[in-house]
């Protein structure tokens, strides 16, 4: 299996906190989606489990702005299985 490396990149700062404040954004929303959804009588443990998994996700991002923004590099990735 060949796998190439196409286009790659950084973001800047602003880039990631424009992707942060959209996570925040969107977080919540999804997670309500998931206690009306009540699966299974779950709903509220779904919704809380989501909101837990959202915050360190934000918590990793702001690292990343901070810290390492130039360090990340997110690269198309062209071959596999699936070509």
């Amino acid at each position: 299996m060949k796998i190439q490396i196409g286009q790659h990149k950084t973001l800047t700062k602003e880039q990631w906190q424009d992707y942060i404040d959209e996570v925040k954004m969107a977080a919540p929303i999804i997670a309500n989606m998931f206690l009306k959804m009540n699966h299974e009588g779950r709903g509220q443990e779904d919704h809380d489990d989501y909101m837990t998994s959202m915050i360190a996700a934000v918590a990793a991002m702001e690292y990343v702005r901070e810290f390492a923004a130039d360090k990340v590099i997110f690269a198309s990735l062209k071959g596999g299985p699936a070509q």
